[in-house]
């Protein structure tokens, strides 16, 4: 991403871009950085199980299950990672790494290796960070696990309701309110149960309303517009906020509705 953006920089506005490369004295940086680009190790999935490994020997580690370890618990506060948590030698991970990046990279991979990933690493993610559940809720709805995307819309959602959420490391109070998580409740409904996402070809709205919801409400900006977006069980509707009249392309489930936003828009799903 930086090097496209530098590209981009550089082909549309040249001179801003050699002033800025010479101010900043940026070209060594550009040289590591295509440097490590070459470089990255980037694992792939498994040929056979299709999972991607979390580090490099990962899958020599102790694979029991979360209630295992937790039995192994002494001090409720203690903190299962670090240089010797009894997570550390196990397979148990503390929050959503590889499916994060699935999630982030979705256009990368095919939903049968997302899905085979969630499989794998689903029981195996003690979400110890108050940031994991959102991205299990996203990942799920996306590839049709509705009902475990709700469970952990829920989770995300009332960390701040319930009390649940861990207090303590060991004796350093880590509680409190946790706003990135709230905003990880928004993701999951606005990103999963809705499946808003946007790229380069429009906006994408592939809807995976759980059981117990009959619809959802929200607004979002795209492209400097405000938009009003109902979705429900069999359609959704779309409306300009602000009397926008511009030609976008929406695909609900993969099919094109090109609308000129300047009233509502309504199509079944």
């Amino acid at each position: 991403m930086p090097l496209r953006t530098l590209d981009i920089l550089r082909s549309r506005y040249g001179k801003t871009y050699d002033e800025l490369i010479k101010r900043l004295d940026y070209e060594k940086d550009i040289e590591n950085i295509r440097t490590m680009h070459l470089k990255l190790y980037v694992p792939v999935p498994d040929p056979e199980t299709q999972v991607i490994e979390q580090f490099d020997g990962y899958h020599k580690l102790e694979d029991i299950s979360l209630q295992e370890l937790k039995s192994r618990i002494i001090d409720k506060n203690e903190y299962l990672g670090g240089g010797n948590g009894i997570a550390t030698t196990t397979q148990i991970l503390k929050q959503a790494d590889v499916v994060l990046m699935l999630n982030l990279f979705r256009d990368h991979y095919n939903l049968e290796t997302i899905r085979k990933n969630w499989d794998f690493y689903e029981p195996r993610t003690e979400h110890g960070s108050s940031l994991s559940p959102c991205i299990y809720a996203v990942v799920a709805s996306a590839i049709g696990y509705r009902e475990w995307a709700y469970k952990y819309f829920l989770k995300t959602s009332t960390i701040d309701l319930t009390g649940d959420s861990k207090q303590f490391v060991g004796s350093l109070y880590i509680g409190g309110t946790h706003p990135a998580a709230n905003g990880g409740a928004w993701m999951s409904a606005v990103m999963g149960f809705a499946g808003i996402r946007a790229d380069e070809s429009g906006l994408h709205i592939n809807p995976a309303l759980p059981d117990k919801w009959r619809s959802v409400r929200f607004s979002i900006f795209y492209k400097g517009r405000r938009y009003q977006i109902y979705i429900s069980k069999k359609e959704v509707r779309i409306n300009s906020e602000d009397g926008a009249v511009d030609l976008h392309d929406v695909f609900v489930n993969g099919n094109k509705v090109s609308v000129c936003l300047d009233g509502p828009v309504e199509t079944d799903y």
